[in-house]
């Protein structure tokens, strides 16, 4: 799975690419790639109008029976209604986590404070452009990566690993970089071939 990603820019380049929108195809279906550029633009030309992809319930584990297996789940997914997420037991006390964000009431959108590096405490924060045609950030925890993807929907989806004897209170610029690289591919890589699975053409740009 091809993907770009940027983690720091010079301070001219983050001026003007803060002030214009993100050159970009037009929308289409199948959704056409993106720009490798895109991840320098604070604003983006997103599509909402296509139906959340992640509704917040397992349903897509009974619909795609080969996701569990992809997941290598070691049990079966348990939905949490509570907090519109699917999870996913994998071997070493891992939890794969699925989750739709809420819209919270008189914030930006969740995928912007995303985008922005605004949502709740971030300390490793890169912009991606997975499978060539989601914009995505990844954001590292104490346990694992969770990467967040825009769909062209009004929400985005997270998908996350953490693994539960694995914490790390070390919060110092080489370790958020080391469990970066130990993490986020894995995350990365899962996130590749959930979207394969369950939205064949899609994209941020997709009608």
């Amino acid at each position: 799975m091809r993907s770009r990603s940027l983690t720091v820019l010079p301070l001219l380049a983050l001026t003007l690419a803060g002030c214009a929108v993100a050159p970009a195809p037009a929308p289409g279906k199948p959704a056409p790639a993106l720009p490798a550029e895109s991840v320098a633009y604070d604003q983006l030309p997103t599509e909402t109008t296509r139906p959340n992809l992640f509704a917040g319930t397992c349903a897509q584990f009974e619909q795609h029976p080969d996701l569990v297996r992809t997941f290598a789940a070691t049990d079966p997914p348990v939905n949490d209604s509570s907090t519109r997420s699917c999870i996913v037991p994998i071997a070493d006390k891992g939890l794969i986590v699925l989750q739709q964000p809420k819209q919270e009431e008189g914030h930006d959108s969740p995928w912007v404070e995303t985008w922005m590096g605004e949502s709740g405490l971030v300390d490793h924060f890169r912009r991606e452009v997975v499978l060539d045609r989601y914009y995505a950030v990844s954001t590292v925890r104490s346990n694992g990566c969770e990467i967040t993807v825009n769909t062209g929907s009004p929400l985005p989806f997270t998908l996350s690993l953490g693994y539960q004897y694995r914490q790390s209170s070390d919060d110092s610029v080489a370790a958020l970089r080391a469990r970066a690289d130990q993490y986020c591919p894995t995350v990365r890589k899962l996130v590749g071939d959930y979207l394969t699975v369950v939205d064949p053409g899609g994209g941020s740009l997709a009608r």
